[in-house]
């Protein structure tokens, strides 16, 4: 873990490193450093009332230049405005062909959420496809001290009650 230092004040694995870790070209810059967060379960209770979980986090910074930053932004945009787009398409579609049908109404509901969820990732991945930049998801699981902590029991996804 030569490429980090934990700062104790912040609780955060600062890196040492001072390129792009996305692009491996650019220098990095403070503004536009990602900071990922993992976790790990350290108590669930699963009462017939009652749910909790307790855990613990930690946040490691992962360098990137100005460009990735914009181009992962983008994505999130292009993820929301691709959903949004073809979740109107579909309601569009329902309303003008199926008015008359309650159940295909309901159908339709379900298929305008599958299209923002899925629709919007689907359009998400062809874009980082097409610019050459890894999603961050991806990057984050790449990193080699995330790695040392994924071996030993960490996730990088929030633990839920």
């Amino acid at each position: 873990m030569e490429s980090h230092v934990y700062n104790e004040r912040t609780a955060t694995f600062e890196t040492t490193i001072s390129t792009c870790f996305c692009c491996n070209k650019r220098n990095a810059s403070n503004s536009s450093k990602f900071i990922a967060q993992i976790f790990k379960e350290n108590d669930r209770s699963n009462h017939i009332i009652y749910r909790s979980v307790s855990f613990g986090e930690i946040k490691i910074e992962i360098p990137r230049c100005l460009r990735c930053k914009v181009i992962q932004l983008l994505g999130n945009l292009i993820t929301f405005l691709g959903g949004l787009t073809i979740a109107i398409s579909i309601a569009v579609f329902i309303f003008l062909y199926f008015k008359d049908n309650g159940l295909m109404a309901i159908i339709g509901i379900f298929l305008i959420f599958f299209g923002i969820i899925k629709g919007g990732s689907f359009l998400k991945n062809i874009y980082h496809k097409i610019i050459g930049v890894d999603r961050i998801e991806k990057i984050v699981n790449n990193l080699p001290i995330v790695q040392e902590f994924l071996k030993h029991g960490w996730s990088t996804d929030t633990p839920r009650a």
